[in-house]
């Protein structure tokens, strides 16, 4: 059995054949067997390897859209959202993913205001609205914050237009406007 999981997890991991998983399956293999030593599933595989057929697959196949087990990590939306992974933060999205769910880092919104995909902004905060939540982790930073940091102007302009707060305080008091001088970024101003 052990040897069918790991043969599993192989596929998944490099983007192998919808085919090769589904016989797999029918071998007895698990779409939400943790398959590594940090308790990583395949769905948290495959959406690391921007593998989107494979996470279709294993979410049609009764995958966990929000593994458990993962509550101070991010879980696959999030880490799809980080990477800007778009199309499959969409399928996650469509299969349930709890949009609003939050991470020592922060929502999936937090990750792909960090990734700098502005479209992937633009949906997420469709779904979410609330565009000046703070992250719970140690830098308590908003989407913006996030932005700035990474010198997205252009995911800044898309939080600003949607109402973020450029004075907003994370961690030690430094706002986006902070962080934006800190980078020498001249361009983030309130709309």
């Amino acid at each position: 059995m052990q040897r069918i999981q790991r043969a599993f997890t192989k596929t998944v991991r490099q983007g192998g054949s919808v085919d090769e998983l589904l016989s797999l399956l029918e071998q007895r293999a698990s779409v939400n067997a943790p398959a590594t030593m940090f308790d990583e599933c395949p769905l948290m595989i495959a959406t690391a390897g921007n593998h989107l057929e494979i996470v279709r697959f294993l979410l049609e196949n009764n995958a966990d859209v929000d593994p458990q087990g993962l509550e101070s990590t991010a879980r696959p939306l999030q880490r799809a959202a980080l990477r800007g992974y778009e199309a499959i933060v969409r399928e996650l999205v469509a299969h349930g993913a709890e949009v609003n769910w939050v991470s020592v880092y922060g929502t999936a919104l937090h990750a792909s205001a960090t990734s700098g995909n502005a479209a992937l902004v633009e949906y997420l905060l469709d779904l979410v609205g609330e565009v000046n939540a703070h992250s719970p982790g140690p830098n308590q930073h908003t989407p913006l914050h996030c932005a700035v940091a990474g010198g997205h102007l252009e995911v800044a302009r898309v939080l600003l237009r949607r109402g973020a707060w450029a004075h907003s305080h994370g961690q030690f008091g430094f706002s986006p406007i902070h962080h934006a001088a800190a980078i020498s970024d001249q361009g983030l101003r309130p709309p």
